[in-house]
């Protein structure tokens, strides 16, 4: 059976749709970090992940970079609330609400008025691991990442 897509965020809980050839991975609290370290501890790959973390760099860089060992050759890294930054919450309410009061208090105004899922996208993902964006399936709020077709990061 072909390596399934992946949806990982900080909400979801860990199940499998059989029917759909689908893994949903997550956790309640903290980081999913961990659950990355583990799935690419067991080699798993996948065709698509699509990270819908926290939407701060403190949390969601150190998992960008884990998830990049389960992508399989050109596969597809998604990532959703793009232009959200927690300077300006009315963007996106429902991840306002969920924010994390401690954390958005640690940022200095810049910080918080920075895209942080916009940094990583554009500041790490794109030079460290040449992704490339997939317009058609983008805009300003989704980013549709394409892996390369093969790179020493990539496990065959």
């Amino acid at each position: 059976m072909p390596p399934s897509p992946a949806a990982i965020g900080t909400h979801a809980s860990a199940r499998s749709s059989p029917d759909r050839n689908i893994t949903f991975l997550g956790n309640a609290a903290g980081t999913f970090l961990f659950n990355l370290i583990r799935l690419a501890r067991n080699r798993e790959t996948f065709n698509i992940v699509y990270l819908d973390g926290s939407h701060s760099i403190y949390v969601d860089l150190a998992a960008a970079i884990a998830a990049v060992r389960l992508l399989r050759p050109g596969a597809l890294f998604l990532f959703d609330d793009v232009r959200f930054s927690f300077g300006r919450r009315h963007l996106i309410q429902t991840t306002a609400q969920d924010a994390d009061a401690d954390e958005t208090r640690q940022l200095t105004e810049d910080e918080a008025s920075e895209a942080h899922v916009t940094i990583i996208i554009r500041d790490y993902l794109i030079p460290l691991f040449s992704f490339e964006v997939e317009r058609p399936w983008s805009d300003p709020d989704w980013i549709a990442l394409r892996a390369p077709k093969s790179a020493p990061w990539m496990q065959v």
